[in-house]
């Protein structure tokens, strides 16, 4: 969870950087389906991850002994 809050805080902070850096020119569909690729591929793996701990026996939430 906090690798998926440290990214979205990383879009915030590189938004208006890159805001700056798109050409004038408009986008293709292909430059946009290989976009919509790239993110689809970056979100999968970070719910793989994300699973990855969770099929671990004895790594449940800290505050679930409550």
């Amino acid at each position: 969870m906090k690798a998926l809050k440290f990214l979205a805080l990383a879009a915030l902070a590189a938004a208006p950087v890159v805001s700056f850096a798109q050409p004038n020119e408009p986008v293709t569909r292909a430059q946009v389906r290989a976009e919509l690729v790239q993110l689809q591929k970056a979100h999968r793996a970070a719910n793989a991850q994300r699973a990855a701990h969770d099929d671990v026996p004895g790594l449940g939430p800290i505050y679930a002994h409550s």
